[in-house]
């Protein structure tokens, strides 16, 4: 991975909770796919697996935008800016 110097979208924290939050999303993935064999007619079934696909590969490119997007900046110091008496 090439890091550039103010390119916030490869830091570690923010690799590491998009990495966090894949395998969380697998893993949940995973358990509702065993859940949909299990359940329901066939045509049921494969009706339900289908929508879980679309579903994956919805989220898998919504995560690949986000990996590559700019986390979220928060501030450190807010300062206020008030004119002093007689100032223009």
């Amino acid at each position: 991975m090439n890091i550039v110097p103010g390119d916030w979208s490869h830091s570690p924290d923010h690799q590491e909770r998009v990495a966090q939050e894949r395998r969380k999303m697998e893993l949940a993935f995973a358990a509702r796919g065993r859940t949909l064999e299990r359940i329901g007619l066939p045509q049921v079934r494969n009706h339900r697996r289908m929508q879980l696909e679309r579903e994956q590969a919805d989220w898998r490119a919504d995560l690949a935008r986000r990996g590559q997007a700019m986390p979220e900046l928060n501030p450190l110091l807010f300062i206020a800016v008030i004119a002093a008496e007689g100032a223009p």
